[in-house]
């Protein structure tokens, strides 16, 4: 049985040689232990940074920059025999104005910018100063950022050269395994608290930006339906350790209709659609888990959204993930290795489970953890 066959048997309950396997993400500092490489173009912010770089080097540098990136989330995936292929790590595919030296970024122009500084240790290349400061009484620049998000998913035009790297990655792995296409997302572009205050006192804005996703997925789906292996992977991370960021009757009025509509969209054209978020979402699992209608979910181990749970209460649902990377980053070995026999004697019980860690490994993680995640998985993943 091939990696293929396997994860589509997962998927309509049917009866596999071992657990299909996906891990959501590495650092770069995990993805050079594993490979045994110097240099290897994966990773969170440390590819944001080095597109920067990369943009700011001209067109040649740009595509170098993709093609390495491409080759090294491929031959990751291959050499840990993961079932789900992730062949994009995080982007930011936006010319910075100015380079102030090799670990600081301008974006935006003159007269409204952003300041994004690399730290190498953590790996994060994040905004540290921006002259453009929100208050809750700023509303006409929310109707400008929905009216943007809005024009642009009109505008939006999809070409085969946007999708050359599924054909590549489908020549690699012999057509033999499930490839994941990303940018489907559903929710508020933002969790600052303007957006939040907006489903209440302006609701329109809120329904224009998901309204606009829809738009865009409608355009994605149209323009990938005829690729081969392929699944799609969208999110929106809308909640923490103690709840969602917002009420059920929230998630009903603006996550839901926009959901429902992608799903559909999804499987009327033999699409999968598997959603993401962090935290506990317990208090809108039937919505977000059932009449949402989304194939499966990834990134589940928080805030007790562990399988045996969720297969308890939503039967249909394919369960991706559980292993915990927090336990991968401080626990002991031991932990590790209890923490992984769990996960994959829970799958083969509940059974349309996909195991894998649900976050990424993250800088600083023990060299001897990771070691011990691997084997474990290798040695107990049969049936």
């Amino acid at each position: 049985m091939n990696s293929k066959e396997r994860v589509l048997n997962t998927f309509i309950g049917k009866k596999t040689d071992k657990l299909p396997l996906y891990h959501v993400g590495f650092s770069n500092y995990a993805a050079k232990y594993i490979l045994n490489k110097d240099k290897v173009y994966v990773g969170g912010g440390i590819q944001q940074w080095r597109e920067a770089n990369a943009l700011m080097n001209g067109e040649n540098a740009h595509k170098e920059f993709i093609e390495k990136s491409l080759q090294d989330a491929m031959e990751l995936s291959k050499i840990l025999n993961m079932d789900i292929i992730r062949t994009q790590y995080w982007r930011l595919n936006e010319k910075p104005f100015k380079k102030i030296d090799d670990y600081t970024f301008i974006y935006g122009n003159e007269n409204k910018w952003e300041k994004r500084v690399f730290i190498p240790d953590v790996e994060v290349f994040d905004v540290v100063e921006s002259n453009f400061k929100r208050t809750v009484d700023q509303y006409e620049e929310i109707e400008k950022i929905a009216d943007d998000i809005y024009n642009s998913a009109v505008k939006t035009e999809y070409n085969s050269e946007d999708f050359k790297y599924i054909n590549i990655a489908n020549q690699y792995f012999n057509n033999e395994k499930i490839l994941i296409i990303n940018g489907m997302d559903i929710g508020l572009p933002s969790y600052d608290g303007i957006w939040l205050e907006a489903m209440l006192i302006r609701p329109e804005l809120v329904k224009k930006v998901i309204d606009a996703q829809v738009i865009k997925a409608q355009k994605l789906i149209n323009a990938i339906k005829n690729l081969d292996n392929i699944i799609i992977f969208g999110g929106n991370d809308f909640g923490s350790n103690t709840g969602t960021f917002f009420s059920p009757n929230c998630y009903k009025d603006f996550y839901l209709p926009g959901l429902k509509k992608v799903t559909d969209l999804c499987h009327s054209n033999d699409l999968r659609y598997c959603f993401a978020s962090d935290g506990n979402l317990w208090g809108v699992a039937d919505y977000h888990y059932s009449e949402s209608g989304i194939d499966a979910c990834f990134e589940t181990e928080s805030a007790g959204m562990d399988m045996k749970k969720l297969r308890n209460r939503f039967n249909d649902l394919t369960i991706i993930g559980n292993m915990r990377s927090q336990v991968l980053h401080t626990g002991t070995e031991e932990d590790v290795k209890n923490d992984v026999l769990e996960c994959i004697n829970d799958a083969k019980q509940i059974g349309k489970a996909i195991i894998g860690l649900s976050n990424y490994i993250v800088p600083g993680t023990p060299y001897e953890n990771i070691d011990m995640l691997i084997k474990t998985i290798n040695d107990n993943i049969y049936f």
